[in-house]
């Protein structure tokens, strides 16, 4: 039994030796893994930054190739200038907007007038008139066509008043748009109008909001012009209007348009064409 029990006890003090001695080796190893560890781990993580890196590059410039293709493919938004003039002053208008509308980058500006009534041309054609000299100034800028109507994502509009209304010749014209209206070709394209009146209350803003009527029946986006802008608030004989850019002709189209007129002017037509940019690219 003695013996026995010393058996046991040797046992036990050489398993608890074995136990020892591989914890000792495990403390070691793990020490030994800690110490290596992070050297490992940071080479990894480094070459796999790298790779990622080399890997972003790559898309990015792909990416960038791409957009860079792209914009040469895409043409450029189309915005039209429509006027109609028989002393000059809204035509002054007219190429100030196109000025306001150029200033926009990857915006080209169309510059069309009116069709001019039959009678009218051979009225102009055999006088030598004031008229007549305003007429041969502007008879080879294109006229407006349909194409052109429907072609256009923007559009300004510009005619002086006839009772505050525009002129029978640009009603003509947007009075020829039923197959516009009927398509919905015109639909979500931003317009602005300007007009040009005899005197200070003789249609600045009644011109400009019965012009709006036929484009708000075409689905166009009527444009005005914010009171932020410079020169909008004045009470000096000019023109300047929420509704459209103006100037006053006077009473025998003796008057040009003010310097803040045309700058007004430049105001709208870089808006419109910032606005076409945003809805329409």
């Amino acid at each position: 039994m003695v013996e026995e029990n010393r058996s046991d006890h040797a046992f036990g003090e050489k398993c608890l030796k074995t136990v020892s001695f591989d914890s000792l080796i495990l403390k070691q190893t793990v020490k030994q893994t800690r110490s290596v560890r992070p050297r490992a781990f940071q080479s990894a993580t480094s070459s796999w930054l790298r790779f990622f890196v080399i890997v972003a590059a790559s898309i990015g410039s792909d990416a960038y190739a791409k957009q860079q293709d792209q914009s040469k493919k895409d043409p450029p938004m189309k915005v039209l200038v429509l006027y109609h003039t028989i002393y000059g002053h809204t035509l002054q208008l007219a190429r100030a907007v196109e000025e306001g509308v150029k200033s926009v980058a990857g915006v080209e500006a169309l510059f069309r007038r009116a069709p001019e009534f039959p009678h009218v041309e051979e009225q102009l054609e055999g006088s030598d008139s004031y008229e007549s000299k305003i007429w041969r100034e502007q008879k080879d800028i294109p006229v407006c066509s349909l194409d052109d109507l429907r072609e256009a994502d923007g559009m300004l509009l510009g005619s002086p008043t006839r009772y505050g209304n525009m002129t029978a010749q640009m009603k003509a014209l947007i009075d020829g748009t039923a197959s516009l209206w009927l398509s919905g070709a015109m639909e979500g394209k931003p317009v602005g109008v300007f007009t040009s009146t005899a005197s200070t209350h003789g249609g600045q803003e009644t011109t400009c909001v019965t012009m709006m009527i036929p484009l708000i029946h075409l689905g166009m986006l009527i444009v005005g012009v914010p009171y932020s802008t410079q020169g909008m608030i004045h009470t000096e004989a000019r023109g300047g209007t929420p509704y459209g850019a103006s100037t006053i002709a006077g009473p025998k189209g003796e008057l040009a348009p003010t310097s803040e007129d045309l700058s007004i002017c430049r105001v709208q037509g870089k808006r419109v064409a910032e606005l076409t940019k945003k809805i329409r690219g």
